[in-house]
């Protein structure tokens, strides 16, 4: 009896821990169904291949219209799965690598009677686990490009997650540097330590989506699809940026992609198209969830593929829709090329009772019919008709033969141009998803103060030459929140001043906030130095700096302050007046120049640099307590 003949009950208790697997101990696991809500994506539509597009303006359809036409073109997985076997490599990331299928090395240690301990096995999936871990929490928003570089880094420096446990948090952020979102360094760190010290798990990530979520901080839905099926070959499904463009697409689906409701829609059928994909010819279909198709190589691919596609060919802007491998099952190209080849009245269904519920109107923003129509004529005048626009008919759902599979490129000196319509339909096909709207970068306007501290001066004539030099005030950011655990100068949020505040206000306000500032001691905790004076030290401005994250900008103004020994004193360590701030410290400037901080206040610090030029060489001074007597 075949895999595909076995009942359901029998296939589904087969399943194991593939990372149970490896150490040779299986254990069951169950999964849950796919939502409810959503039975209509499950439900084979009546006109099944040929589906009429929606059309404009009022692009009426059933909420069945976005059941994806790949579950009905089983087709279109292969040409999928062909297309990205093909571009895997050529943009060379290393952390892409061949599944590791637990199964087939065993069965093969068996046969050569190979005596390599068992548990290599299991460290090679450690191993792999935790680099695919870091590669994409390393992609979240970031250019493969970029990427690259840091990942390798990063693996030569710590290879397991056992040495990334190990490491010096400050070290973790050093080596982040650059790639921006710190405090993602900073959960990778603490997440790691709590894989490796955690009994159960001992380093290995676990294998399952809910299991990465509940053990792993820092670890979403996105991330914990991405282990376990590119990893541990499970068919369980990923939703980036990308890939919810992909989808959307394919399904014609004219919504914010940022809704909860449109997030849930294309989860649901990233699910169903990865289990599809994943599901033997000829094996029952497994849309219920009961009994999940065995792990393999073929989720990975699928995911990844998907991936690849939105990164490469479905773009944001100006789609390669004739290189696309779903073109043939695209319901926005479809509609496109329905709209620019034969205007119709808008299409009314028949149930008004279950139109669909998930789109938005579509905009004066994106062109009407009327506009497509003008376009597609500018369009012909150049553009040549006849057997091109015939072969990209027959690359869409409704045409009568069955799409082509891709074939060779065109050799050197040839050009291949689509069609007019199917460059009408591919702008259209462009206005998918439906653009967010971006809301108003807050402003913030913050104080920087960079307190230099001289500890050579008449007050204080007697030190000793090695501990002569100048010192800055640093301290470090909380552990969560906006550039967790990174350094930065004394900063403040700047308050009672217009958008163009004079510099003598922002100096008063720096002052201010200096003499309330209670400055940790250099020997040990053993109480703080507080300022002497009313208007403590020389402040002098240095200028402004503008640093924009994805929903604030900081407008900072920098202010030099320079203070000598004189200007403090001991005050009772008890006295719980004013901030402390953690780890705040003193250091030299070469000591400064390797913190990690972030881009705006690093912009901060050359600023000062430029108005500090004082040789230093030493390390991190400590001052006796005579000092201060």
């Amino acid at each position: 009896m075949t895999k595909s003949e076995e009942p359901r009950e029998a296939r589904s208790k087969k399943r194991v821990s593939l990372a149970s697997m490896a150490k040779s101990s299986a254990l069951p696991r169950t999964k849950k169904a796919g939502s409810k809500s959503f039975a209509f994506l499950q439900t084979p539509s009546e006109a099944k291949a040929t589906q009429t597009p929606a059309r404009l303006p009022l692009r009426q359809h059933h909420a069945q219209y976005h059941r994806p036409q790949l579950l009905d073109h089983p087709e279109g997985f292969d040409r999928l799965l062909n297309w990205f076997e093909k571009e895997e490599h050529s943009r060379n990331m290393p952390w892409r690598r061949e599944w590791i299928d637990v199964n087939e090395r065993r069965a093969k240690r068996a046969r050569t009677d190979n005596k390599e301990p068992p548990m290599d096995l299991h460290e090679e999936l450690k191993r792999r686990a935790y680099q695919v871990w870091i590669s994409e929490i390393m992609l979240q928003q970031t250019r493969v490009e970029t990427v690259r570089d840091y990942w390798q880094a990063w693996m030569e420096r710590w290879p397991t997650i056992e040495a990334l446990a190990e490491a010096a948090p400050d070290d973790v952020l050093a080596a982040w540097r650059g790639l921006g979102y710190y405090s993602r360094a900073t959960r990778i760190h603490q997440a790691a330590k709590s894989v490796v010290q955690d009994p159960e798990l001992q380093g290995m990530l676990p294998d399952h989506v809910e299991d990465l979520q509940r053990k792993v901080p820092g670890v979403g839905p996105y991330t914990a699809g991405a282990i376990s099926s590119i990893v541990f070959g499970h068919a369980v499904p990923i939703l980036d940026g990308n890939v919810a463009r992909v989808l959307s697409r394919q399904i014609a689906l004219y919504a914010d992609p940022k809704t909860k409701q449109t997030t849930d829609l294309l989860w649901e059928t990233a699910r169903l198209l990865v289990v599809r994909a994943a599901t033997s010819p000829g094996a029952p279909p497994c849309d219920d969830n009961d009994c999940p198709p065995e792990p393999s190589a073929i989720p990975g691919k699928w995911n990844q593929g998907l991936m690849e596609l939105g990164s490469t060919l479905c773009t944001p802007t100006k789609p390669d829709c004739p290189s696309c491998p779903l073109q043939a099952t695209c319901m926005a190209f479809a509609e496109g090329m329905a709209n620019a080849v034969s205007p119709v009245a808008p299409s009314e269904p028949a149930d008004i009772e279950d139109l669909c519920t998930f789109c938005d109107d579509i905009p004066e923003a994106v062109p009407e019919f009327t506009d497509l129509k003008k376009e597609q004529v500018s369009l012909r005048k150049s553009t040549p008709a006849g057997p091109a626009k015939k072969a990209m008919k027959q690359t869409t759902l409704f045409g009568t033969a069955p799409p082509p599979k891709p074939g060779p490129k065109p050799s050197a000196g040839t050009t291949s141009k689509p069609s007019s319509d199917a460059l009408v339909a591919q702008k259209y096909a462009q206005q998918f998803p439906r653009k967010a709207i971006k809301q108003n970068v807050r402003v913030e306007g913050r104080l920087v103060c960079i307190l230099r501290l001289h500890t050579s001066s008449p007050a204080q004539p007697n030190l000793p030459d090695d501990q002569d030099g100048t010192l800055f005030l640093v301290h470090q950011r909380p552990e969560k929140g906006l550039l967790a655990s990174l350094w930065e100068f004394p900063t403040a949020v700047l308050s009672n001043l217009t958008e163009e505040p004079a510099e003598d206000q922002v100096l008063s306000q720096a002052q201010d906030y200096v003499r309330d500032l209670l400055l940790p001691t250099w020997n040990g905790g053993q109480g703080y130095m507080q300022c002497t004076t009313e208007r403590p030290g020389t402040a002098r401005f240095l200028g402004r700096i503008k640093h924009t994250f994805s929903h604030l900008q900081w407008d900072m103004h920098v202010c030099l302050i320079d203070m000598h020994l004189g200007d403090l004193t001991r005050a009772d360590a008890a006295h719980p007046s004013g901030t402390i701030a953690r780890g705040a410290q003193w250091l030299r400037r070469d000591a400064v120049e390797r913190l990690t901080m972030g881009t705006g206040l690093r912009r901060c610090w050359t600023l000062a640099s430029s108005n500090t030029p004082l040789p230093d060489s030493h390390e991190p001074m400590s001052l006796p307590n005579t000092a201060f007597g």
